[in-house]
């Protein structure tokens, strides 16, 4: 065997710091019961009611200028729910959707070191995936059909316009104007799995908030925000909230508690309940150095999601699938490893 060596040519590059991102998800559920639809003997692997997410995620990060950079890119998604029904364990009635290409991309512009303004455009899909960890719904063939005809997934289109400006190191002040179309809002029958359609709109609004840290341990921060809707099957509604929050922060140790007093949500079915116009969130957070110096994070979470669309419209949410315990009030304890 020979050894034959070359030299290497200078050429030329792109040294723009690009920051490529490409992310491959793959999520398979499986419902754990052995009996279904009152059967003694356990079921076949065959027929077991699962769900299964594909997600793709590609973006690019680009520096224009000094002030000005770009992120472009691009999601695509496929969900099935195989046996999503009780009367269907001996055939393949699924639920299915995939959208390849949903398209985002931001545009971030800093005129100066406290003055930031970015313009962001995405589209997401979000699916019923509760197939895997329910089981199958309790329909009959001729209902679940019926049903499943005219289901659909809950889409999202957004454009959003932010300005932030921080007069001092502890005072920051922001607005966003944002409009939108919701399409099939997707909500849970109160206490239950059953998804239901809340209905579609396009939505139009404004936030102003207010962040003011008191001390290196202490912050505060208000926000307002106001939303028109048009539904699509005709009328218009205004969704209003205000929240106000208080964090303290000491090491570790971390926590922050928030309020929110908000009007009824305007796509809301009436199966799903309303909660109210009180939220009440809060958070407990402590951060160790872990194994190998990887730090551990352990949170105790209060939970109570806002249900007004405007606040769902703004919300940073990827596409995927929408578990019913997410639109409900729920205590959670979450251990994080960063490796």
């Amino acid at each position: 065997m020979r050894s034959r060596f070359y030299r290497l040519e200078k050429v030329l590059v792109d040294d723009r710091s690009h920051e490529m991102t490409m992310v491959f998800r793959r999520k398979k559920q499986r419902f754990s019961g052995d009996r279904l639809g009152g059967r003694d003997e356990p079921v076949s692997t065959d027929v077991v009611p699962q769900s299964r997410m594909v997600l793709m995620t590609f973006e690019d990060r680009i520096p224009l200028t000094a002030q000005l950079t770009a992120r472009a890119g691009f999601q695509g998604m496929k969900l099935s729910n195989r046996v999503a029904n009780a009367t269907s364990l001996d055939n393949d009635e699924r639920l299915r959707m995939r959208d390849w290409f949903m398209p985002r991309a931001t545009v971030i512009w800093s005129p100066k070191a406290n003055v930031d303004l970015m313009i962001d455009y995405r589209e997401s899909l979000t699916g019923y995936g509760e197939t895997g960890r329910t089981g199958p719904m309790a329909m009959t063939r001729e209902e679940f059909r019926a049903w499943s005809r005219n289901f659909r997934p809950e889409r999202h289109s957004r454009l959003r316009f932010d300005a932030e400006w921080r007069p001092s190191t502890d005072l920051d002040l922001a607005v966003t104007a944002f409009q939108g179309r919701i399409d099939n809002r997707m909500l849970f029958i109160d206490r239950g799995y059953l998804p239901v359609n809340g209905g579609s709109a396009n939505l139009q609004g404004a936030t102003i908030s207010i962040r003011h840290r008191l001390s290196s341990r202490w912050h505060w921060s208000m926000r307002y925000g106001a939303t028109q809707l048009n539904r699509t099957e005709g009328g218009r509604a205004t969704e209003q909230g205000m929240t106000v929050q208080a964090g303290w922060s000491s090491g570790p140790w971390s926590a922050s508690l928030s309020g929110t007093r908000s009007s009824q949500a305007a796509l809301l079915h009436e199966a799903a309940g309303s909660r109210g116009p009180m939220h009440i969130e809060g958070a407990l957070r402590y951060e160790i150095a872990g194994f190998d110096r990887m730090p551990l994070n352990v949170s105790l979470r209060l939970t109570d999601l806002s249900q007004l669309a405007g606040d769902k419209l703004l919300r940073h949410d990827l596409s995927g699938i929408a578990p019913a315990t997410d639109h409900a009030r729920g205590l959670m304890l979450n251990v994080g490893c960063s490796w």
